[in-house]
């Protein structure tokens, strides 16, 4: 059996609507019928009782009374009057009940049946049902009177059978009205039903609760700002980043999206830069159709300084895979080389070459490869040796013990960004400095220590490190001394180790 859940929208649309009209269509159905039967029978009371009333002041109805016997010309009467108004009997009765007239003869002068007239004879007409000779009818008394004296009545009646067929006409009337109505409230609901469903773009509830959920886990838990206005430009929705970097009031008082921000003419791609309390933002536009209608868009806002960030972070990986493929040439290379002297068994000049490797493991590449785990310090460690080379008189770099990776993407932005503010200014030094550059990695405390060693002129440097504001101590710890035109700077981060795939 197929459960009301399982069924598609578009049948439960047709079920509801067509039942909803068969209901009402059969509801007003009964009612009418009901009330056409009661109508009937009012209507032909009431016609009956007119009938007898003007039959009870008939010439030939009243002699027949006063002579108190039927005669010939009082039958044809009352059969001629039964035919003309389409009535099933008229009868005449004395004061004692006896017929002076019925449409069978075999009838006449007996006794009238059923037991409802002695009403009549005190004067007041009336309309009653009865079991009569013909069976259940209706018929109405009408009083017959004369020098103010009730001499007898008149009975005028149909049967229930006359009556029924006369109601069928109307009812068969009435079934073809809810036949038609039915027909039309099918095509009515078909039509609504499929409607209603392409207005829901042909999706199912459930498919639509599934979309609203993903839509809404999208914009709440995305990274970036994410601002929904109507085509007057009034904020309808606001993911918890747009809350938290714009101040946007509370969704219940619908506020201007230019009041909360100022909005940048957008270019082709539909996205522009502006900036909001000293920040730089990319915000992107795009329009929100419904049935080829504009009724509002949708704005994604993302903080430049981390599309930055990520930038420097790729072109540091960059500067690390181009590290790695050079030496990976240059260990084959070196293969080359020991397999052909070993080849040509030049066992001396062999020992000379190998020798050379082993004081050649003290350059640059081979300890960032080897000590260096995190491929995005090693990146711009490489990057930077390079421009500070160029800079400086002299360089060297030195990395104490292994530097391990680490998960948070935060941490290596800082080190970087600190880095990267430093060796701007390492870079107007000039060509009589000196650097010694080193890390270190504090296994206790888990921090990662950068010290810059320089020597020459370096007393602008000094003032500008002593003045720069460093941060939190919670962010960056610094330390700086400077001894006969040596100055000695570093500078500690937090360094949560561990790879990003272990979380």
């Amino acid at each position: 059996m197929i459960k009301w859940h399982n069924l598609r929208l578009l049948t439960k649309l047709m079920l509801m609507i067509i039942s909803t009209v068969a209901i009402t269509v059969g509801c007003l159905y009964l009612m009418t019928r009901h009330l056409n039967k009661d109508a009937i029978i009012e209507t032909e009371s009431s016609y009956l009782l007119n009938m007898g009333e003007d039959l009870a002041d008939e010439p030939e109805i009243i002699t027949a009374l006063e002579n108190n016997q039927t005669s010939q010309t009082l039958t044809d009467f009352t059969h001629a009057y039964e035919d003309q108004y389409n009535l099933d009997y008229v009868v005449v009765i004395n004061t004692d009940s006896i017929r002076l007239s019925h449409p069978d003869p075999d009838l006449i002068n007996r006794p009238f049946a059923g037991g409802d007239e002695e009403k009549v004879f005190t004067g007041q007409p009336y309309v009653s049902t009865g079991i009569g000779t013909l069976g259940n009818s209706l018929r109405s008394f009408a009083p017959v009177i004369q020098d103010d004296q009730v001499i007898g009545a008149v009975v005028v009646g149909k049967t229930n059978h006359a009556i029924d067929v006369f109601s069928e006409k109307y009812d068969q009337q009435t079934t073809s009205a809810l036949i038609v109505s039915i027909a039309i409230g099918v095509t009515v609901a078909i039509f609504v039903s499929y409607t209603i469903k392409k207005e829901l773009f042909n999706m199912e509830p459930k498919e639509i609760a599934k979309a609203f959920e993903e839509r809404s886990a999208m914009i709440a838990y995305s990274h970036d700002a994410i601002i929904v206005t109507n085509q007057y430009g009034e904020i309808t929705l606001a993911n918890k980043e747009a809350l938290r970097h714009f101040q946007i009031p509370d969704k219940e008082n619908k506020t201007q999206l230019n009041k909360v921000i100022s909005l940048p003419e957008m270019n082709g791609d539909h996205s522009a830069v502006f900036h909001y309390q000293d920040k730089e933002y990319l915000i992107s536009q795009a329009d929100i159709l419904v049935q080829e209608n504009l009724v509002g868009q949708i704005y994604i806002i993302r903080d430049t300084s981390e599309i930055y960030a990520l930038l420097d972070q790729l072109h540091s990986t960059a500067e690390y895979a181009q590290l790695l493929q050079v030496q990976a040439h240059e260990f084959l290379n070196r293969l080359h080389v020991i397999y052909g002297l070993t080849d040509l068994e030049e066992y001396e000049a062999l020992d000379q070459y190998l020798a050379s490797l082993i004081k050649d493991e003290e350059d640059l590449t081979i300890r960032l490869s080897m000590l260096v785990k995190n491929p995005t310090i090693a990146g711009h460690l490489i990057g930077e040796h390079r421009i500070l080379k160029q800079s400086l008189k002299d360089l060297r770099l030195e990395i104490h013990n292994e530097i391990p990776n680490t998960y948070e993407a935060a941490t290596n932005q800082l080190w970087m960004e600190t880095v990267a503010v430093i060796d701007k200014e390492l870079r107007q030094l000039g060509q009589n400095s000196r650097l010694w550059l080193s890390l270190d990695f504090d296994t206790d405390r888990c921090q990662l220590i950068t010290n810059y060693r320089l020597q020459g002129d370096v007393d602008h440097l000094y003032t500008w490190l002593s003045d720069y504001p460093w941060g939190t101590a919670e962010q960056v710890t610094t330390e700086l001394s400077m001894h006969d035109q040596q100055l000695n700077f570093s500078f500690r981060i937090d360094y949560p180790q561990g790879d990003a795939h272990e979380l």
